[in-house]
């Protein structure tokens, strides 16, 4: 089958990194993929798929006018959609962009393929062109049982939509149950420095954290930073709060974009994830395979993979229960965190290998 992966960018995102495993998985399975991205100047992915010797269809910017870029794009994708057995298109903005070009042409399969969140912060114009595209599409696939559920309330959509959960290679990735310090010394975050992913409430729970402990782990901070106003506005706050707060910057740091992010989930005491909402997070799975703990907000499917002692739950709106989720884990015996370390493995291992998603995608088509 030739498949044709629709992306914006191969930035150091989520969806990127799902689409490289996706790829990964298909051309392992004899399938021929090929992508197409619209915006070049993130690229942190590229070395992955040439690797994989897969072809990258991109479109040069040469306007600032992004409804003349957008009918570009269209144009570009058009011109090539009708060779493809199946497309694939990632997020909402690509997922239109891809509806439209394929519309009128029977050749092919549309799934459109939604890791985001009915929640975000995304306008009702562009939320009504992304309803139009999924009603266009042949198949939705979320990647959390809660998106689907929310997609499913929707006109025309509740016999369409279906779930298949991240998949990676596990048997690749060796797990390290390396806890070996009573009082934990590294929290680690990871993820892009924008708005959905709660700064501010963040720093606020590590404060509380320090006033009633009169101490505080470091925390790393691994991703770039986004560039949409809410996101400025958080980051904003975020470096007046530390220039306030001396005694959490010096704890603090943000690292940038890291590529073998595999090393940094073995050398913490646990991965803090305090989004207000998700599909679901690579970042919590990978963690989960690789034997690093896991702290994360109580949203989306995170109780569902966390409960069971597979990891701790907090209220990402509530910087006391933030804290109180740090407290908690200080306070656990060395063998109780090794424990939940490997639980989270074992489900990991159950339910989000690459062979089981790859299969997941050919099952539905």
């Amino acid at each position: 089958m030739k498949i044709l992966i629709v992306i914006d960018s191969l930035g150091s995102g989520g969806a990127q990194r799902i689409a490289v495993y996706l790829a990964k998985g298909l051309v392992e399975k004899g399938h021929l993929v090929e992508i197409f991205v619209y915006n070049k100047k993130y690229n942190f992915f590229e070395s992955d798929f040439k690797k994989l010797n897969i072809k990258i269809h991109s479109v040069q910017r040469d306007t600032n006018n992004k409804l003349l870029f957008g009918f570009k794009i269209i144009k570009n994708l058009r011109s090539i959609i009708m060779k493809y057995d199946q497309i694939i298109s990632f997020m909402h903005t690509p997922s239109i962009y891809a509806s439209i070009s394929k519309f009128g042409i029977k050749h092919g399969k549309l799934l459109v393929f939604e890791l985001s969140s009915s929640n975000a912060p995304v306008s009702k114009f562009k939320k009504l062109l992304f309803y139009l595209s999924c009603l266009l599409s042949n198949l939705v696939i979320t990647n959390s049982v809660t998106e689907t559920n929310l997609m499913k309330k929707k006109i025309g959509l509740k016999n369409k939509v279906s779930t298949i959960w991240n998949g990676y290679n596990i048997e690749s990735m060796k797990v390290n149950y390396s806890s070996n310090s009573q009082n934990i010394k590294q929290l680690l975050i990871v993820g892009r420095i924008a708005y959905p992913k709660n700064g501010v409430n963040l720093l606020k729970g590590l404060k509380i954290f320090y006033d009633n402990n009169n101490w505080l782990p470091e925390v790393m901070w691994a991703g770039r930073e986004d560039l949409d106003n809410r996101s400025l506005k958080m980051q904003k706050e975020m470096k007046i709060f530390l220039k306030e707060n001396i005694h959490i910057a010096n704890k603090f740091k943000f690292i940038g974009e890291v590529k073998n992010i595999n090393d940094l989930y073995q050398s913490v005491d646990a991965l803090i994830h305090p989004s207000i909402y998700e599909g679901l997070p690579n970042v919590i799975c990978e963690a989960m395979i690789l034997g690093c703990c896991v702290i994360a907000s109580n949203v989306c499917d995170h109780p569902v993979i966390l409960n069971d002692e597979r990891g701790l739950l907090f209220d990402p709106r509530s910087p006391k229960s933030i804290s109180k989720s740090i407290e908690e884990f200080n306070a656990m015996p060395i063998d109780r965190r090794n424990t939940i370390a490997k639980k989270a493995r074992k489900f990991a291992e159950e339910n989000f290998s690459l062979n089981h998603m790859i299969e997941s995608f050919e099952n539905l088509t």
